[in-house]
């Protein structure tokens, strides 16, 4: 190889070594959530119920609500902690009403560590589940869609 095609070569490997490169900052863990109980069929005349399991990687603590109902919740490093969500309170049913206060909050307490949020919906043989974005990686407005 000549020895000009060799130095171009090099000077493209350290342009590429040394440039800076962006990408997106978005994760799964954060310090807000927002989630819905959307309607669910039962199964076998058994009413879904719905389970908030959180976790994070450092020992963190915060609180799940939903209207009046609060439930303060503290996980220690990788471990995972479940919280059942009550249904009278939290299920937005079916039918074209407009549910209000039904959204479920999960709040990382001021200082503490992020957290992931994951939702299970289960009744009888059926169950749905997701991982719940935090607010911050959604954007300022979004909505909650289910199957009618």
């Amino acid at each position: 190889m000549r020895p000009l095609y060799k130095l171009i070569i090099l000077f493209i490997g350290i342009l590429v070594t040394f440039q800076k490169t962006f990408a997106q900052n978005i994760s799964n863990e954060g310090l807000e959530f927002w989630v819905c109980f959307p309607d669910h069929v039962p199964s076998e005349d058994k009413f879904a119920t719905m389970s908030l399991f959180i976790t994070s990687k450092n020992n963190s603590s915060g609180v799940v609500s939903c209207g009046t109902y609060s439930e303060p919740f503290t996980i220690t490093a990788n471990t995972v902690k479940e919280i059942l969500v009550p249904r009278e309170i939290s299920y937005i049913g079916t039918g074209s009403k407009i549910a209000k206060n039904k959204g479920i909050r999960v709040k990382v307490n001021q200082g503490q560590a992020k957290v992931v949020v994951y939702a299970h919906v289960f009744a009888g043989f059926r169950s749905a589940a997701t991982l719940v974005l935090p607010y911050e990686a959604l954007g300022g407005k979004h909505f909650a869609m289910a199957y009618d």
